[in-house]
């Protein structure tokens, strides 16, 4: 008599206990609130970002400032507030503070994007790529417009000076100092910024692919809807004419018959 195998009894299945899904559900929650905090601070550095370009661009040096005592109403789009801080800035840097503005403005995309960034890189070589290009634009005496303390700053004037004495030594006679530190500070100071904000070719391929995609979604193809293409697809089936193989034509095949001798002939030759 043959044995019947008794199979093995399933467990019951589980079912989480009330305490295990109020924890689950504050997990869920303060991961939700961890997100919106980041989504909100990187609005913030690209709102900050936006603010100092145009902080900067609407400075007037007849603003109230630190320099400047006046009872008129600041015309800078920020109000007084700004007018304060884009002559600081101006006074120290020059223009080439504006530089700050893209640094800031990665780091938000950074963190909406879940991507790391490198926050005392960003900030040590944003600085030296900064101080670099102020001392080139005061190294060949640019004209700073509006700018307090010209295009570059007090950085720039201390590098103008300098380059006025090394230009009176008898190592740099007849050189141009201040073009030949101009020539070697920019490239660093423009290499230092991008450094600082993070962006390699990894960013520059991603960007370039989205072009592609973008520019391959506008194509007519893409954009008609799915019965648009079908119905170009009967269109096109029905312009199209088959033309069909004819039947051949029936062969007739003519057989000649053998001569042979005449009758009379044959019967000559018998006798």
């Amino acid at each position: 008599m043959a044995s019947r195998a008794v199979s093995p009894s399933r467990a019951p299945a589980r079912t989480a206990s009330p305490q295990g899904r109020l924890a689950m559900l504050w997990v869920a929650v303060k991961a939700a609130m961890r997100r919106a905090a980041v989504l909100m601070l990187a609005m913030l550095l690209i709102s900050l970002a936006g603010l100092l370009v145009t902080l900067l661009l609407t400075y007037s040096p007849l603003d109230p400032s630190l320099n400047t005592v006046t009872g008129r109403t600041a015309t800078n789009a920020l109000g007084v507030i700004g007018s304060y801080l884009a002559d600081m800035l101006l006074q120290l840097v020059g223009w080439s503070a504006l530089l700050f503005a893209p640094v800031i403005a990665i780091a938000g995309l950074r963190l909406v994007q879940r991507q790391d960034f490198a926050r005392r890189r960003a900030v040590l070589a944003t600085s030296g790529g900064i101080i670099a290009l102020a001392a080139a634009l005061g190294a060949i005496g640019l004209g700073g417009g509006p700018a307090p303390a010209g295009a570059g700053g007090l950085v720039g004037l201390l590098a103008e000076k300098a380059a006025l004495a090394l230009g009176e030594t008898p190592l740099f006679e007849g050189v141009s100092v201040g073009w030949l530190a101009a020539v070697l500070l920019v490239p660093a100071g423009l290499a230092l910024v991008g450094w600082g904000t993070g962006v390699g070719w990894d960013d520059v391929s991603r960007v370039s692919d989205l072009f592609s995609a973008k520019r391959e979604a506008e194509t007519p193809l893409a954009v008609a809807p799915r019965a648009e293409r079908r119905a170009r697809a009967e269109t096109r089936s029905d312009d199209t004419i088959t033309i069909a193989d004819e039947p051949a034509a029936p062969r007739t095949l003519v057989v000649d018959p053998q001569t042979g001798p005449a009758p009379g002939q044959r019967v000559q030759k018998d006798r």
